[in-house]
């Protein structure tokens, strides 16, 4: 991260023009979910330390899913290798589309399963609880993330139901962010002449 706001000052462009625009695009992408997500830790560390509020949990999920949908983005992306340096704006949209839109799941599908295990991952299962949809993932370690689809929580208001209370839940989401962080570390290293 300091390396990323060494060169912004310094006024280089990163990431570099010439650079193809999936790895442009990685790039931007995983440095804004990295920070994204300090920005979570940071809240649940100084804000939000307990059980379930419709507030705060709302603002919580809606920016985890977010940043993790750009995490998700971003690693797919430097999967490609030079596999489409000439791949143009418009076919990087057609290929990151899902069949919905935000779906985390068919992100990870298209990431595939060797490759969601390489970044700690066992699985992305989708499920609806008190019909609001949410993923979760399965890491390696046996722990999961509650990752609450960004549709679905952005207009949570539409459901008659809520969330069931959760005293923990800002630990647990504390937790996973933890995780989070972890994997735009790895993705980050994977980024070709990543700032130092």
């Amino acid at each position: 991260m300091v390396g990323l706001q060494k060169e912004l000052h310094q006024k280089k462009k990163y990431p570099p023009e010439d650079w193809p625009l999936s790895k442009q695009w990685a790039t931007r992408a995983i440095y804004r979910a990295h920070s994204g997500f300090y920005f979570l830790k940071d809240s649940l560390e100084k804000i939000y330390k307990g059980g379930t509020d419709p507030v705060y949990s709302r603002s919580l999920y809606i920016l985890l899913s977010f940043h993790c949908e750009l995490l998700l983005t971003a690693y797919l992306l430097v999967l490609l290798k030079d596999e489409c340096p000439q791949k143009t704006e418009r076919d990087l949209m057609d290929m990151l589309k899902g069949k919905n839109n935000h779906d985390l799941k068919d992100l990870s599908e298209k990431i595939g399963k060797k490759n969601l295990k390489n970044l700690g991952i066992e699985n992305v299962k989708l499920e609806t609880k008190n019909d609001l949809k949410r993923y979760i993932i399965n890491l390696a370690d046996n722990k999961k993330i509650i990752i609450e689809d960004l549709i679905t929580v952005r207009y949570d208001f539409k459901y008659d139901k809520l969330r069931d209370f959760n005293a923990n839940e800002s630990d647990e989401i504390n937790q996973g962010v933890v995780n989070l962080l972890k994997m735009t570390t790895k993705v980050i290293k994977m980024l070709p002449n990543n700032p130092k």
